[in-house]
């Protein structure tokens, strides 16, 4: 996630001083910035959406406020009402609120077309989402670092799975079904909500959902060594189409391209164990409820118990 460099410094220096941000930390930073600069900022949208569609982050907030294990929801809470009232701040007056803006920048024009459109600029997939780990020149949007859900678990924009492909498991009907329903909803928890507590859990899910998800452990032997020739050879290669981000990198001094590369591979080495909030599922009843809110038909604090209700119920379900 990155900010629009033309924004005031303080606004910029506020956002740079996070290592990783919440979600709600960014809205409330764009709600700051309309509130401090009436008018002056309006042609300029929340964000290119990606993992900030609205409708995601009301998965997330959601999900925030849900305790799986214990079949409990606590929608009413005040902080749960006062995510919904800064997103519709955010968003509410647009009609085309989850319309999509690809997260990923094929062209230097592209991206200095969205510094006309964007406050913060999503890179959650595509061709430049390594690129975003270095030093930026003259880019409409910098200071790029990871999105968080309110308990600083990475947002991924897909859920378990690819296009909306997941994870299919099937038992034998010779089995313990009890025991083998226990386990699935082990397995489901565990990839979906989470961290990976055992060695052995861990294993399971590498197996079986590592191509999906980056919620698993990793071989991190001769990471840095990979890491480093794959950053060469994308440089070679990119520099020369000019593809994304890469035409606001500076590689023309080796010296300082060996730098930042290195920087780049420890700031990956300091997410990869990092622990993940995968998109989470949530029951399509509650759409009708968030179209009702953002239209402003009914109040913050009636869609925060009409939402309680729906998923206490899914929950005990």
């Amino acid at each position: 996630m990155g900010i629009n460099s033309t924004l005031p410094q303080d606004f910029i220096d506020r956002f740079s001083q996070y290592e990783m941000i919440s979600y709600m930390s960014l809205l409330n930073i764009y709600r700051d910035l309309k509130l401090a600069h009436p008018g002056e900022f309006d042609h300029l949208v929340y964000a290119s959406l990606g993992v900030l569609r609205p409708y995601v982050l009301l998965e997330y907030a959601v999900s925030d406020f849900i305790d799986s294990g214990a079949s409990i929801a606590r929608l009413t809470d005040a902080g749960f009402i006062d995510f919904l009232e800064v997103l519709h701040f955010a968003l509410g007056s647009f009609t085309n609120r989850n319309d999509y803006v690809p997260s990923f920048m094929r062209s230097r024009n592209f991206i200095e077309i969205q510094g006309h459109r964007f406050v913060f600029s999503t890179v959650d997939g595509g061709f430049c989402t390594w690129e975003a780990l270095f030093e930026l020149d003259s880019s409409p949007f910098v200071n790029y670092i990871p999105i968080t859900n309110s308990s600083g678990r990475i947002m991924t924009y897909s859920r378990v799975g690819v296009q909306n492909q997941f994870l299919s498991l099937a038992v034998s009907n010779g089995v313990n079904q009890y025991l083998a329903w226990e386990f699935i909803r082990s397995l489901i928890r565990v990839s979906s909500y989470q961290e990976i507590r055992t060695n052995e859990m861990r294993a399971a899910l590498n197996y079986m959902v590592a191509p999906n998800t980056i919620n698993t452990s990793i071989m991190t032997e001769g990471f840095a060594v990979q890491a480093q020739r794959a950053f060469e050879q994308v440089f070679y290669r990119d520099s020369i189409n000019g593809l994304g981000l890469i035409s606001f990198i500076r590689h023309d001094e080796p010296d300082a391209l060996q730098r930042q590369i290195s920087n780049a591979i420890v700031r990956l080495e300091g997410y990869v164990n990092m622990p993940v909030a995968h998109r989470p599922y949530i029951p399509a009843a509650i759409w009708p409820i968030y179209d009702d809110f953002m239209d402003g038909i009914i109040t913050a604090d009636d869609a925060a118990h009409r939402l309680q209700n729906i998923i206490s119920l899914w929950l005990i379900e």
